[in-house]
């Protein structure tokens, strides 16, 4: 089987959610081949199947690759999900550090994005994890504002 071919049924896998068909096509191409969005769903499989190392090697070359060609969004919401990863993982410092960038990313893009409301998840829980329940609240409202308003699911499940 060529590369193109590997890659478009590891694509293909990835829409019918068969992760582990998606986590080998992707995983075992040249990392040249893949793109960002690649990077993205092989993150996702190998998240999926429990191989975090894996996923957050992916987020990384996502965000690389999403900077490099000015995808600024694309970035943040890689950078989003590298935080969520570690900060899941108990790796606070490392999982801040990438919420912070994701901040600084999104200061470049003006107007209502969804990837807002993303961001608004780490501060949710940074407020719930302190015991200021009020505030989590107005944060998880906004959140499913955000979700709502650009029909993400992910996002209003998060909320």
């Amino acid at each position: 089987m060529g590369v193109v071919e590997q890659l478009i049924r590891a694509r293909e896998a990835y829409d019918r959610r068969e992760w582990l068909a998606t986590y080998d096509g992707l995983s075992n191409a040249a990392p040249d081949e893949l793109t960002a969005e690649d990077f993205a769903r092989l993150a996702t499989a190998a998240y999926l199947l429990g191989r975090r190392n894996d996923c957050v090697q992916a987020l990384q070359r996502a965000y690389q690759l999403n900077t490099d060609a000015g995808e600024v969004l694309a970035a943040v919401r890689s950078a989003f999900w590298l935080a969520f990863v570690l900060l899941t993982s108990g790796e606070t410092a490392i999982g801040g550090g990438w919420v912070a960038r994701a901040q600084r990313l999104l200061t470049e893009i003006d107007g209502d994005v969804v990837e807002r409301g993303y961001l608004l998840v780490h501060q949710m829980f940074r407020h719930i994890f302190a015991g200021e329940l009020d505030t989590a609240l107005r944060l998880a409202e906004q959140i499913v504002g955000y979700g709502r308003r650009f029909a993400d699911p992910d996002l209003v499940a998060q909320g």
